[in-house]
């Protein structure tokens, strides 16, 4: 007497929390899901613009949003695990401005400043291609006599192939009105 058995797979769960939102720039970090089987969980991305994957990597290449999907195909003793999607955002980063200075003036009754110096960013992720394009123009945030008054920076914005990738902060100057000599 021979009889085939056949013995039943096990069905098996993955545990894969919510990801935070990074942002362009942020170091790789590890994906951490699991199986109750404890076969490994592999990982893709919806989107490599954004997001890519090696093992559990991932590393972020753009400014997206991506869904991380984790899943595991089973084996002998186990059958497919259901997949589990979260998403993945990733913010733009700041970059500043380094550079400028706004020009003392004697009280002429106008909020415009003068700026000088040379706009450069500060905070660019490797050697993207990214650069300031503009013409600065300054505005006081009173026409008054005064000493430290605020002046906004207006007219610069980001160019380049990734400037997608990032945001700009414009630099809050302070400059002296001074009062005008009678004769």
């Amino acid at each position: 007497l021979s009889a085939d058995i056949t013995a039943a797979k096990s069905d098996q769960t993955i545990t894969f929390g919510a990801l935070s939102a990074v942002t362009y720039g942020d170091a790789a970090f590890a994906l951490t899901g699991s199986s109750d089987s404890a076969l490994t969980v592999s990982y893709a991305s919806s989107n490599t613009g954004v997001a890519t994957i090696s093992g559990s990597t991932v590393t972020i290449v753009g400014v997206g949003t991506t869904t991380i999907t984790a899943s595991q195909a089973g084996d002998a003793s186990y059958n497919a695990a259901t997949d589990v999607a979260q998403s993945l955002t990733v913010n733009a980063k700041a970059l500043t401005i380094t550079g400028l200075s706004a020009s003392n003036k004697i009280f002429d009754n106008t909020t415009s400043a003068t700026i000088t110096g040379t706009a450069s960013l500060v905070g660019i992720v490797g050697s993207d291609d990214v650069s300031v394009t503009g013409t600065s123009v300054g505005t006081f945030a009173s026409s008054s006599v005064g000493t430290g008054i605020s002046v906004s920076v207006t007219g610069l914005s980001l160019a380049g192939t990734t400037a997608g990738n990032y945001t700009l902060t414009l630099p809050t100057l302070s400059a002296d009105i001074t009062a005008a000599k009678s004769n």
